[in-house]
C-alpha cells in the first residue's frame, strides 16, 4: 500500500470514526456524569416514606437505565477511538437504542403517575378519570408497539455483510423514530399541562 493511499485511509478513519466518537464521548459522558448528583439530590431531598412511592422507585430505575446507557455509549466510543477498524457488533447499537427509547417511556410513565396522584379516581369519578388517562395510556401502548416494530426492523437490517450500511439507511429513513418522537411530545405536553 502506498503512503498516499495509507494517508487517505487514515484520514477517512479519523473523519468517519474517531471524530464522531470523540464528540459522542465528550457530550455523552458529560450527561452521564450529571446523573450522579441527581441521584444524590433525589436521596437527600427524600424521606423514608417518599422512598417507598412508585414515583421515587421509577425515578431511580430511570436514572440507573440512563447511567447504564451512558456507560455503554462511552465504552462504544472509546472502543471506536482505540480500535477504529474493529467495530463492536451491531446488536450493541440496537440494544443502546432500545434502552434509550424504553427509558423515555419509563419517564413518561412517571409523568402519568404524577397526573394520577394529582387527579385520583375518587376525586374525578371513574368516567372522567378514564378520559383523563386514556390518551397517555394509549400513547404508551403505541410507543411500545412502535419500539417492537423498530427493533424487528433493525435486527433484520443488521444481518449480513452489509449490515452496517443497511442499519444506517434504516436509521435515516424509518418512520418509527418520528412516530416515537411525536408520540413522546404529545404525551409529555398532555401529562405536564394539568400539573
Amino acid at each position: 500500500m502506498s503512503s498516499t493511499s495509507l494517508s487517505t485511509v487514515l484520514d477517512l478513519i479519523e473523519k468517519d470514526v474517531i471524530h464522531p466518537s470523540l464528540i459522542s464521548l465528550m457530550i455523552g459522558h458529560s450527561f452521564t456524569v450529571l446523573l450522579v448528583p441527581l441521584v444524590i439530590a433525589l436521596f437527600y431531598f427524600s424521606n423514608r416514606y417518599s422512598r417507598r412511592t412508585p414515583i421515587f422507585i421509577l425515578n431511580i430505575i430511570a436514572i440507573i437505565l440512563a447511567f447504564f446507557a451512558g456507560v455503554m455509549i462511552d465504552a462504544l466510543a472509546i472502543h471506536a477511538i482505540l480500535s477504529p477498524t474493529d467495530s463492536w457488533p451491531l446488536g450493541l447499537n440496537i440494544s443502546i437504542g432500545i434502552l434509550g427509547i424504553f427509558q423515555c417511556i419509563l419517564v413518561d410513565l412517571i409523568l402519568l403517575l404524577r397526573l394520577i396522584s394529582l387527579h385520583p379516581p375518587r376525586h374525578l369519578g371513574l368516567p372522567r378519570f378514564s378520559l383523563l388517562i386514556a390518551l397517555p395510556v394509549l400513547l404508551k401502548i403505541a410507543r411500545i408497539a412502535n419500539l417492537i416494530v423498530l427493533t424487528k426492523q433493525m435486527a433484520d437490517a443488521s444481518r449480513g455483510p452489509q449490515g452496517t450500511q443497511k442499519m444506517a439507511a434504516l436509521w435515516m429513513s424509518t418512520p418509527c423514530l418520528k412516530i416515537d418522537w411525536t408520540a413522546q411530545v404529545v404525551d409529555n405536553t398532555y401529562a405536564a399541562n394539568p400539573l
